[in-house]
């Protein structure tokens, strides 16, 4: 794919900004809260190794393929697809991505916004100087106002750095921050090793307890491994797609993997247990743990007024950069399949993503009620199926017309019988959700449904479709390899076989 100066879709400058920009998509606050909440509750160093093996075997393959399909196919995610099988619909694996990334980019800024005014907080001392730290974090979910200011300040912080493009914005901005991310990261490790009881937490972290180990054990196991490098959501293909034909895909994806998904998982662990251990903190606490038990222990540690700030410079980097590349891939699809230019594309998807995140969050303080039979939710409903006509109406009748040859009138035929089943699809997912918030369902259906799904169908579409000379290609494979062998066969079978098994037992 061409990389010429001045366009949208130019790739990354230099190998070092390609590799610093993937591990920032996938370093975000899965690796600093849910992968250490996940050791305290599924049995410590047992997950821990049980971890590194399922990522080395089942993540990086499937890091390695998104890579190679994105650099083979370049352009969007639905280009990509169709670019590597055309008169497909494999293009809808693409959109499924589009879809993806853009229901987490909406909760996921709702949390980022929480994370500035933890900082704020914790900058003017409101912070530790509190008693009751469940009941601050109550009164500012409560507040119907206060986290969409945060959540508008976050949103437009990603905005500005997509609009700048992939040199300017997103690999300029990793470069920056991803050196502050482990300097940070590392110098809160050193640090928690003068509190006491840390040989405890060490010995709970690397003495394996193998009474713990049970089938839920290796289905969280997979799950994180799953969660921690951002796949089955469109990014890591845009990447593929931004690096130079010259790098070589997997040591990058190597790299992604070692630094992001062990390194900076292990010493995040590291740090969240010596804390925890030292002020006898609930380590299953999960997402409370950011924003209620650590801040009791801020409270109380030597020099807490400067660590806690500290802190949530660490949680902001990790949470900005995988904002930044969850906001690049809708922004993508509208600038290439809707005609738009990258700012009015940004544009449009900020004002999305605030509508659908002030849902979330309204639906979280309790401002808006869950999910139901009436009215309101109805209308909430309506817009989202409208929006989403809109925005698919173009990709849609491209594709009808340009790959099977249609006349106009017929094109437009098939577009709207497609748009008719989109809505009839949003509407029964949404009544299979009846009873939660909009902030649970788009928790539950990304990590649950999409993220998996999209995840089986890169792998067979690597290992089934895509033509092997075209893989080899990109790998710098020449003749028959063993390690080839064993990379088709681990996307073929077993890839999809451990992921269906995670969604089977997630229903069943």
């Amino acid at each position: 794919m061409a990389k010429k100066e001045g366009d949208n879709h130019s790739g990354f400058k230099t190998n070092l900004g390609a590799v610093l920009s993937a591990i920032g998509s996938a370093a975000g606050l899965g690796n600093i809260w849910r992968f250490p909440f996940k050791m305290g509750t599924e049995g410590g160093s047992l997950f821990l190794l049980g971890y590194i093996i399922i990522t080395l075997l089942i993540c990086l393959p499937l890091l390695i393929s998104e890579f190679v399909i994105g650099r083979a196919g370049g352009g969007s995610n639905l280009q990509i697809f169709d670019r590597l099988k055309s008169k497909s619909l494999w293009w809808l694996v693409g959109l499924l991505a589009v879809f993806t990334s853009t229901l987490i980019v909406c909760f996921y800024n709702l949390i980022g916004g929480w994370i500035i005014y933890y900082f704020v907080e914790s900058i003017t001392l409101n912070l530790t100087q509190n008693n009751d730290y469940a009941a601050y974090f109550g009164n500012f979910m409560s507040d119907p106002f206060v986290p969409l200011i945060y959540l508008f300040i976050f949103t437009v912080a990603a905005a500005l750095v997509i609009t700048r493009g992939v040199q300017k914005g997103i690999e300029k901005i990793n470069v920056i921050l991803m050196p502050i991310f482990a300097f940070v990261l590392i110098g809160l490790m050193i640090y928690s090793f003068t509190l006491p009881n840390s040989m405890q937490a060490m010995r709970f972290l690397f003495v394996p307890d193998f009474s713990l180990f049970n089938r839920t054990t290796l289905i969280s196991i997979i799950a994180q491994a799953f969660f921690s490098l951002s796949l089955g959501m469109g990014i890591m293909m845009l990447y593929g797609g931004y690096m130079s034909k010259t790098d070589n895909l997997v040591r990058n994806a190597l790299k992604t993997t070692v630094f992001s998904a062990i390194i900076f998982a292990l010493v995040s662990s590291i740090l969240i247990f010596n804390i925890v251990f030292a002020y006898n903190l609930d380590m299953s606490a999960g997402p409370k743990l950011l924003f209620i038990v650590l801040p009791q222990a801020f409270a109380s540690m030597p020099f807490g007024d400067i660590i806690a700030p500290v802190f949530f410079i660490l949680i902001f980097v990790a949470a900005f950069t995988s904002a930044v590349s969850l906001f690049e891939v809708p922004t993508v699809f509208l600038n290439k399949h809707c005609n738009l230019s990258r700012g009015k594309a940004v544009v449009i998807l900020s004002v999305l993503v605030m509508i659908i995140g002030s849902l979330a969050s309204l639906s979280i303080s309790g401002n808006i009620g869950v999910y139901g039979r009436t009215l309101e939710s109805f209308a909430v409903l309506l817009i989202i199926m409208i929006v989403g006509c809109i925005l698919l109406y173009k990709p849609a009748f491209k594709y009808f017309k340009n790959n099977h040859e249609l006349s106009v009138k017929k094109a437009k035929q098939m577009t709207y019988l497609s748009l008719f089943g989109f809505c009839l699809v949003i509407y029964g997912f949404f009544d299979f959700n009846i009873g939660k918030g909009v902030f649970d369902i788009l928790d539950t259906t990304t990590e649950q449904i999409t993220i998996p799904l999209g995840g089986i169908l890169v792998a067979i579409f690597i290992s089934m479709i895509v033509s092997k000379k075209i893989v080899k290609d990109e790998l710098f494979v020449v003749g028959e390899s063993r390690w080839f062998n064993i990379f088709i066969f681990f996307n073929k079978y077993l890839i999809p076989i451990s992921i269906l098994t995670v969604m089977a037992y997630t229903f069943f």
